[in-house]
């Protein structure tokens, strides 16, 4: 059996009593999370809302999913009160949320891809608890900029070349080496 990831979730649970599906499912990047419109039984109730998951369902009394917020271009932990269709957030936006289970009215997800920053939301005190995170973890991907700061850098570089030549009146490259020769010669 596949294992149930934010970026492989499952199309279609159905339990008997609830059936959910997700229909126009998408990546929110190439590579990224999928995220689809929500169907819960035949009644898609949140046109313009966009889910992943995995989800985790409470007893055919509320399903709790990602909601990603398109605007922020991040994740929002929330419950679906399966009742009234209702959405109540959770936590503030994240750039991922992978649930993992719920045990004693405490829902825990990973905010991390390694699975490795596990934060918490207690339902009964309506608490977030974030996971510790390691300044470590938070460089490790800094070297991947790298490349881009050295083309910003060249890129402004060139920029202030050419406003000094228009401001020096210069037109073109080789106006310039031409009047450079001619103060040379005199």
């Amino acid at each position: 059996m596949t294992e149930i990831t934010p970026w492989n979730i499952s199309r279609q649970v159905d339990t008997g009593e609830l059936a959910i599906h997700y229909g126009k499912i998408t990546e929110v990047c190439q590579g990224g999370p999928e995220i689809g419109t929500l169907w819960i039984n035949g009644k898609m109730p949140f046109h313009s809302d966009m889910f992943g998951g995995p989800m985790i369902i409470q007893e055919n009394k509320a399903v709790f999913l990602p909601r990603f917020d398109r605007r922020r271009r991040q994740f929002e932990l929330c419950r679906i009160d399966l009742d009234t269709l209702r959405i109540s957030i959770l936590t503030p936006p994240r750039n991922l949320i992978w649930l993992d289970k719920l045990e004693d009215d405490i829902l825990y997800f990973y905010e991390d891809l390694n699975r490795e920053a596990l934060s918490h939301f207690d339902l009964a005190a309506g608490e977030l608890h974030t996971a510790k995170k390691n300044a470590k973890d938070e460089m490790r991907y800094y070297p991947l900029f790298a490349p881009f700061l050295v083309i910003i850098a060249v890129f402004v570089a060139a920029f202030s070349i050419l406003s000094l030549l228009c401001a020096l009146g210069i037109k073109s490259v080789s106006k310039l080496s031409r009047k450079l020769c001619l103060k040379g010669e005199k």
